[in-house]
């Protein structure tokens, strides 16, 4: 063959050979076209269902929150109006308790009154004796004294002097 001959038939094979990968080049396209546009569709399909699950999920949420916080709200205010209602109850016991304590307090002052009242009365009583005793015993040792200085020999007037002194 010859040299024109046969570079006609290589371009002859390239020009087909491109056709061909050309051909096939676009119908990958297509399919890949296709593809993309149907999962796509897909996609977006599943991101709506997607997109829908998660709305009713925070409308849920919204929902629940709302009933949490009504609740909450219930309770607290239950709990107030109960703290109210407790705080009256210690108020009025503390007050009837103070009235109660004031007239057990002065019963006790009465009795400590009495007590000391009879202890003040011991002690004038104890002076009193006292007193009466030492009286007595000076009456006695001067009777004593009198007695021991006539047996010494010594007179009246010098007892009495020595008492003086």
């Amino acid at each position: 063959m010859s040299w024109a001959q046969e570079m006609k038939n290589l371009s002859a094979g390239i020009k087909t050979s491109h056709q061909d990968r050309t051909q096939f080049i676009k119908g990958n396209v297509r399919e890949v076209k296709n593809f993309l546009t149907e999962s796509e569709e897909k996609r977006r399909k599943d991101f709506d269902v997607l997109l829908k699950d998660i709305q009713t999920k925070v409308k849920e949420i919204k929902g629940d929150t709302s009933n949490l916080l009504s609740r909450y709200d219930k309770e607290m205010k239950e709990l107030a109006s109960d703290l109210k209602e407790s705080a009256a109850h210690l108020k009025t016991f503390l007050k009837e308790n103070e009235e109660k304590r004031m007239v057990d307090f002065k019963e006790m002052m009465k009795d400590i009154a009495t007590v000391i009242g009879d202890i003040v009365a011991d002690v004038k009583t104890i002076r009193k004796s006292t007193s009466h005793l030492m009286a007595n015993y000076q009456t006695e040792r001067k009777e004593a004294a009198g007695y021991w200085a006539g047996l010494n020999g010594k007179t009246k007037a010098h007892q009495v002097k020595k008492d003086q002194e």
